[in-house]
């Protein structure tokens, strides 16, 4: 995302529970819902359908947390969201074009 890009960021990559358990408890900690909202994160199959990485860090993704049946490329679904609910907070395919209700930015450390 290119709010993210501009402050010296990128959309966040997710490597483990523990780092999407972090991302989780920072989003609730901006007093934003999770649940019934979708979150964007920089995790992208476009260049191969199936494959995906983490656009930010430009590697293979190997951690993944979808929902059950998904992804399933639904009308061409390339990029990446956190799907809120009140049973768990898991990923879904999106189209690269859809208007999450937020995203989650990530910053290199200096």
């Amino acid at each position: 995302m290119q709010i993210c890009n501009q402050q010296g960021g990128h959309l966040a990559s997710i490597e483990s529970l523990a780092e999407h358990n972090q991302v989780l408890a920072a989003i609730t900690a901006t007093g934003h819902p999770l649940a019934g909202r979708q979150w964007l994160i920089g995790g992208t199959d476009a260049g191969i359908e199936g494959q995906w990485i983490w656009l930010g860090v430009n590697k293979e993704m190997k951690y993944k947390n979808f929902r059950v049946g998904e992804p399933n490329d639904f009308q061409n679904q390339d990029c990446l969201m956190i799907f809120g609910t009140n049973i768990g907070d898991q990923w879904d395919d999106v189209g690269c074009d859809t208007v999450c209700y937020g995203f989650v930015c990530a910053y290199y450390e200096m």
